[in-house]
């Protein structure tokens, strides 16, 4: 007589030490995608980021240095310029 067939049977559950080890494993393959996204994401978005804050950056150093200017230096250019007219005397053509 034939012995009736048999499913076979399921592998051993896996030991503790290799549970760990595979746990392992996926870490730093979960590691290593976070570090792509991340050099990714940062190759993509910090040249814009960047180039945002430089042209702020830009706008206020410009606007800083007018207002420097209009507070310091045109007023002694005033001053020279009022002085050149209290130099001439009224019997001065204009064009003097």
């Amino acid at each position: 007589a034939v012995a009736p067939a048999t499913a076979p049977s399921p592998p051993p559950p896996p030991s503790a030490a290799a549970a760990e080890q595979q746990l392992a494993e996926r870490l730093v393959e979960l590691d290593t995608a976070i570090a792509r996204e991340i050099d990714e994401w940062a190759a993509r978005e910090l040249p814009q980021i960047i180039a945002r804050e430089l042209d702020r950056l830009g706008e206020r150093i410009q606007d800083e240095a007018l207002a420097h200017l209009r507070a310091t230096l045109l007023p002694g250019i005033s001053a020279r310029v009022s002085s050149l007219f209290e130099e001439r005397s009224p019997d001065d053509p204009p064009g003097r």
